[in-house]
């Protein structure tokens, strides 16, 4: 018996350290040793251009990349059943809904695991975190062209683990992603820590005063 509790506890630890495997993702490169705000919330640069999609909304509403032209927009990656980074990554997302307010600034969380995160279980988890669905939109879709999506227009990494225990069944980065009006990448940061989000909504904040910088 003793065996099988050490045996079932490495394996609980295994899971969770491949599930934050990701949090330090290839995206950190481009975000580098970078701290101050003051070298964020003016920087031009873009780091590629968020192809088209398709998701249904926690509301049930189709969102697509035209509704978010024009509009600055925080994005994250999670699901609603993990037990690794997911929450906090939540938490501090609930944070900039309370700091946003009125901005123009749009939160977009986008499910990694679309088996599980239907359209009724995001409008339950949703209304749990507070959201405030006009502003904070949580999205689902199919699950190869969201990875695809998550790959290829915001470089970070992500893959579904078929034998991980629940909670630890998809891995994903921990990032917070700044995209502006036209659909622009414009910066990563870290999506765990209260400097993280405030960073993130400096450069938002930023790019939402300044169209077209």
């Amino acid at each position: 018996m003793l065996r099988k509790v050490q045996f079932l506890s490495l394996g609980i630890a295994a899971h969770f350290a491949v599930a934050c495997a990701c949090q330090e993702d290839p995206a950190s490169a481009a975000v580098g040793a970078r701290t101050s705000l003051e070298l964020v919330d003016d920087d031009p640069s873009n780091r590629g251009s968020v192809a088209a999609f398709r998701f249904t909304s926690s509301e049930g509403k189709e969102v697509t990349e035209s509704d978010l032209r024009g509009k600055v927009w925080i994005a994250d990656f999670f699901f609603t059943t993990c037990s690794g980074p997911c929450p906090t990554i939540t938490s501090q997302m609930r944070l900039l809904q309370d700091e946003l307010v009125g901005s123009a600034v749009q939160l977009v969380s986008i499910s990694v695991d679309p088996q599980t995160d239907t359209t009724e279980v995001l409008r339950d988890y949703a209304a749990r975190v507070g959201a405030d669905t006009a502003r904070w939109w949580f999205l689902t879709g199919e699950e190869a062209a969201t990875y695809d999506l998550i790959r290829k227009s915001f470089s970070l990494p992500v893959e579904r683990q078929n034998d991980a225990l629940i909670g630890f069944q998809v891995t994903h980065a921990t990032r917070l992603v700044v995209v502006d009006g036209v659909g622009n990448v414009r910066g990563y940061y870290p999506g765990e820590t209260p400097e993280g989000r405030a960073m993130a909504r400096t450069r938002a904040q930023w790019l939402a005063r300044n169209p077209g910088r």
